[in-house]
């Protein structure tokens, strides 16, 4: 498409050039003004390079025209005729004013009516990356300021870092791990450029598992790591940074040394030192997995229960103040094991829970996304897979446009293996739409993000592209248009 479009606005500069007369006019109020753009028209969709085309009106001769956008002088051309390039991929997708100045012979000048347009440009491409014989996937993924994505990955060994351009071109990759399992699954920025990273670790602490957390300069070099448990197994979920720069770090462990999980709150100064603890739960076991901060200086902490509810593991929701006092809790469930993965708050100071469902046989998961009120009432609630296997995402994620957008995997059974879901839910709970990503072996989502073009990336795994085969996936970078469309792994 954008090359048919570019070759049409090469055709058309042959066709006509400023000084040309009898153009069209395809602007208003023509008489206000000694200069016309031709191309592009008002209202048009633009992308790529665009070619501006003029006509000068009374027979008047300039000897330099220049191209404003949105107030801004952009490029300017003494060589006739006056076609003047506007690179709109530096542009936001948006509406943008352009006009052009006209210079004559004399010094005198005068513009054209301004022209309003709408630049749409998204990338999309299906990058892999990854070396022979050895399995990378992506499990989190960020976009920062500056358009490049930042990915939190494993492999069978390792944890890394690896940043790419907007394009998808790797930029560096930056790799961290013990000898034994070390899992980490949560990735945001932080207020000075860099990044946190949370999960537990079996190569480090005191105990066979201990939660661990790992501050990284923006290089993705490790600036330091902090591990806290006890001689118990102790695991970790979000870690959060408040806007004085203190920690607030859940998860859940044996804490008391009963033999339940309980859940556990820490908080941290800004170098991950521990200034208190909190645990929560019952008789039963409880875990913590995501926290979010709210504008009246309250948390709310997900995870599930088995102490409450209505048998099994059952959501758990809590809302707690800043000294970790806690204010409410709330479960959902039925007979099935649920466990709360993410949730964020909604426009309305509702929330949405994105979930895992495990009770349909082995295998058999489901992924389940509830929509509540500030009160904690149910509005509406989707699942996703239960009939077939379900490899659920981390995180859901809210949309500029206030609705919602995941990622899952669903077995297919006609090809043996896994595709890749990518849907988008509005805030009523309707699916706007839902993209399957399908190649010939699997291919896995498990993170997807709002790009600042408007469009969305996705980090998992693909034995379809770069050096994945059947046995080992590479880490797989999806980046899709507005509506979910990209390019698939070729066969």
């Amino acid at each position: 498409m954008k090359k048919q479009f570019l070759a049409f606005a090469i055709i058309l500069l042959f066709l006509s050039s400023c000084g040309d007369k009898g153009t069209d006019n395809n602007n208003s109020n023509n008489d206000a003004s000694d200069i016309l753009i031709t191309f592009p028209l008002e209202d048009s969709s633009l992308m790529d390079t665009v070619l501006i085309r003029c006509d000068s009106i009374n027979e008047l001769e300039f000897n330099k025209i220049s191209l404003w956008v949105n107030g801004d002088s952009i490029t300017e051309t003494s060589i006739q005729p006056f076609i003047l390039p506007w690179i709109t991929t530096n542009f936001e997708n948006t509406s943008h004013s352009l006009f052009l100045r006209a210079y004559d012979h004399s010094g005198n000048q005068t513009e054209s009516n301004p022209l309003i347009v709408n630049v749409n440009n998204f990338l999309v491409f299906s990058n892999a990356y990854g070396e022979e014989n050895i399995h990378e996937e992506g499990l989190s993924i960020i976009q920062t300021n500056d358009s490049s994505f930042i990915i939190l990955g494993n492999t069978a060994e390792d944890l890394f870092l690896l940043k790419a351009d907007r394009f998808g071109n790797k930029l560096w990759s930056q790799y961290f791990g013990g000898s034994k399992v070390d899992v980490i699954r949560y990735l945001s920025q932080t207020l000075d450029g860099g990044f946190l990273l949370s999960g537990s670790s079996e190569s480090y602490g005191p105990g066979e598992s201990d939660i661990w957390i790992i501050k990284a300069y923006p290089s993705g070099l490790i600036e330091w790591n902090k591990n806290y448990g006890t001689s118990n197994n102790e695991y970790g979920g979000k870690a959060l940074e408040n806007n004085d720069g203190s920690l607030f770090l859940i998860g859940n462990g044996d804490i008391s040394d009963t033999g339940d999980q309980d859940i556990w709150l820490i908080k941290t100064n800004s170098q991950g030192d521990s200034l208190w603890s909190k645990t929560y739960g019952g008789a039963g076991d409880e875990t913590g997995h995501d926290i979010i901060s709210l504008g009246d200086s309250s948390y709310i902490i997900l995870g599930s229960t088995s102490s409450y509810g209505n048998g099994g593991a059952d959501i758990l929701l809590m809302k707690i103040d800043k000294e970790g006092a806690e204010e409410w809790s709330l479960n959902y469930g039925g007979t099935s094991d649920e466990y709360g993965q993410s949730i964020i708050e909604t426009s309305d100071n509702g929330f949405v829970i994105l979930s895992s469902i495990e009770s349909y046989g082995d295998g058999n998961n489901a992924v389940n996304i509830l929509r509540i009120n500030s009160s904690g009432e149910i509005i509406w609630e989707k699942t996703f897979g239960g009939g077939d296997g379900v490899k659920g995402s981390n995180m859901i994620q809210r949309t500029e446009d206030d609705n919602f957008i995941l990622t899952y995997n669903s077995f297919d059974h006609l090809k043996n293996g896994y595709n890749t879901w990518v849907i988008k839910i509005n805030d009523s709970g309707f699916i706007e739409w839902g993209r399957k990503f399908s190649n010939d072996d699997s291919d896995f989502g498990y993170s997807c993000v709002s790009t600042l073009d408007g469009g969305y990336a996705i980090t998992g795994s693909t034995f379809n592209l770069g050096n994945g085969n059947k046995d080992f996936g590479d880490l797989w970078l999806l980046k899709t248009d507005e509506k979910g469309v990209a390019a698939l792994p070729p066969n």
